[in-house]
Formats: C-alpha cells, structure tokens, sequence
C-alpha cells in the first residue's frame, strides 16, 4: 500500500482511445467488435474471442472451490474459485439492432438502449449450462467511457473476486453501497449477483446518473442516488474531470449552491441501514475526505465481516489540499485492522472475520 497506488485511471488514455475507436467502428462500418455485436449475430450467444468465455461442455471451468479463507489466501485462490463457479464463462456482450446502427452511424442516437446478453449472474453460478448467463438492458453513451466501462466490468470480470468468495456466497450480504457508481454496470452486477441484497448507488454528476438509472432501471433491490459522497454533509462541484468515469470534485463555500454530498453514515441513515456488507469506493480523490480526521468513521467494521473495494487516487489529492502520501495514509489509517490485498485498480480489504 502507499504511495505507490495507482493514478487518475492509470488506463485513461488508453480507454478513451478504445471508446474512440469503438464508435468509429459503428459509425463507419467494418468489423463488429467482440463486446459489441448487431442482433441476430450468432457470436452474441458466447463470444469465445475472449479467454475467459471459453464454455465446457455443460461442466464447471478448471478451478477450485473456496470452502473458506486461508489466512495466506492470494488473489489467485480467489481466481480459482471463480473459475469453479463458471461465472467467467459469461462473456458480457452488447446487440445492436439494424436501426440502431444505422442510427449510430448518422449520428441520430445520443445514447443506445442495448441488450446486454451472457452476464455474469448467480443464476449463471448455480447452472451447469454455458448458456445460462444474464440478460438485461444496457444505455451506452456513444463517445464515451461507458461501453469501456461495460468491458471492464462483463467481459474482463474486473470484480471477479466477488463470485466465488465463501463468505459472501454462505452469509449472503444483506447491505450494499456502490459509491461512485458512473452509469451503474458495477451497481448492475451487484444486483445480479446478490438479488437480495439492498444496494445504495451513489452517483453525484446528473449525466451519469441518469445512464444509471436507466441501466438499473427493474432493479428493484438497487436505490439509485444523486449524491457525492464525503466525509460529512455538504455541497460539491466539479473541479476537473478525466472522462465521464473521472469527475473530480471540491467542498463549495457555505451558503454557495452546489450539488449534495452526504457521509456513509447519512446514507445510512437515509435508508435505514444498520451497517454495509460490501462498500465499492471509488470517488475520485473524495476518499481523502471519506477518511478525514474528522469524518464519522463508526461505519467501519473491522471485525465483523466487512468487505470493501477501494480505488485510491493519490495524484487527485492535490485537489482537495492534500499531499499524496497523506490521502493514502487516511485510508491506511482506517483500515488497517482489514487484511489488505491488491488486484488491479483496486485495493481490497477484508475483514478478519472473513478468513478462518
């Protein structure tokens, strides 16, 4: 952990020359991209271009089971276990309509209402079949970062630890707040992967939340909510922005007009919640005031079967104030009963209650 900790989306530049390249694939024809096919394309039932959507037969992928957590557990363990469920077979794919992509290549759309097809999903992880992954609609921006997100959350299973972890298939988390939550494709996995669970998606710019809405639109157990979130109430405002994905955020003045931020406690609060099982965090710098000194920090719970996926920005904390190493110390401070472990992006934290 540490200063060595990733920047502003270290894959930004990357990303929006994918997206770019993405849309200019639709508007001027040419090969369909492997996430991104028109309706009817057999290739959309399981796209086997990419590694992880390999099916077998009727049979779970190679892998083992996680029965528990070793206290020397590594993110391969946890890879393992998500091969065993098969839910990396589910290949995360986007069909378009002939209207629709005659529409994109004028112009015409300002946003496409998709079928989203082959996502990962409990139903998928209790089913021996290749064939029985997720369906649900999907509101892509064209050029933008959200068909880059998509990717990253489906088809690149960027959050594949949570499918075959034993303490959140046995205990079954009642309580979830997706915090920064973009257009919702992580809010949308949550919900399909934990359909029981009650989850809080935290979005503060309008044009994202409202793709949110509409990507978990039928959700019924997600809550979408058009706030920051902040160490304490108060209002915010853009500062700068790297992508819809990376929207950078300031305190305003008090009495100026601004956007609404609230605390993990007062979204608590707000939904009667007694405490959250899973909490994503990845707010932009924000967690610097998430973990300030004097935020309200009895929501943590190092003892009692927390899990929390954080994506720490210390380049943003100039931002807000802050040297670097001082913003990840506010969230080293705070978590450090947590067992840590990294993947990627995001820095994981477990608690101990969570490992034998």
């Amino acid at each position: 952990m540490g200063a060595g900790r990733a920047g502003p989306k270290p894959r930004l530049a990357a990303a929006v020359l994918a997206g770019l390249l993405l849309l200019c694939i639709i508007i001027f024809g040419g090969g369909k991209p492997a996430a991104l096919q028109k309706a009817g394309d057999a290739s959309c039932t399981c796209d086997s271009s990419s590694p992880s959507a390999e099916p077998t037969a009727g049979h779970r992928q190679e892998g083992k089971q996680l029965t528990e957590l070793a206290a020397d557990f590594t993110m391969n363990d946890l890879y393992g276990a998500a091969q065993y469920t098969g839910l990396l077979r589910c290949s995360g794919s986007l069909t378009l309509t002939d209207e629709q992509m005659a529409a994109a290549r004028w112009g015409d759309a300002p946003d496409l209402a998709l079928t989203a097809e082959q996502l990962a999903c409990a139903g998928a992880a209790a089913s021996a079949s290749p064939t029985g992954c997720c369906l649900s609609n999907a509101s892509i921006r064209p050029n933008t970062t959200d068909a880059t997100v998509f990717r990253a959350v489906f088809k690149e299973h960027g959050f594949f630890y949570l499918y075959g972890m034993p303490p959140l298939i046995n205990d079954h988390p009642r309580y979830i707040l997706d915090a920064g939550a973009n257009v919702g494709f992580t809010s949308l996995l949550l919900s399909l992967l934990y359909p029981d669970a009650t989850i809080v998606s935290v979005e503060p710019d309008p044009g994202n939340f409202a793709q949110l809405q509409k990507n978990v639109a039928g959700r019924k157990n997600v809550h979408p909510l058009n706030v920051g979130l902040w160490g304490w109430a108060t209002q915010i405002a853009v500062k700068a922005k790297a992508g819809e994905w990376g929207y950078v955020f300031e305190e305003v003045p008090t009495g100026q007009a601004g956007m609404p931020a609230m605390s993990v406690k007062d979204i608590m609060a707000r939904f009667d919640i007694p405490s959250f099982d899973i909490l994503k965090i990845d707010v932009e710098g924000a967690e610097g005031q998430v973990f300030a000194p004097t935020a309200d920090l009895s929501w943590i719970r190092p003892l009692d079967g927390q899990f929390i996926i954080m994506e720490v920005h210390p380049t943003f904390a100039p931002h807000f104030g802050l040297a670097g190493e001082e913003l990840t110390a506010r969230v080293d401070r705070a978590l450090r009963q947590f067992v840590h472990r990294r993947n990627g992006e995001h820095d994981l934290y477990f608690s101990t209650s969570l490992l034998n």
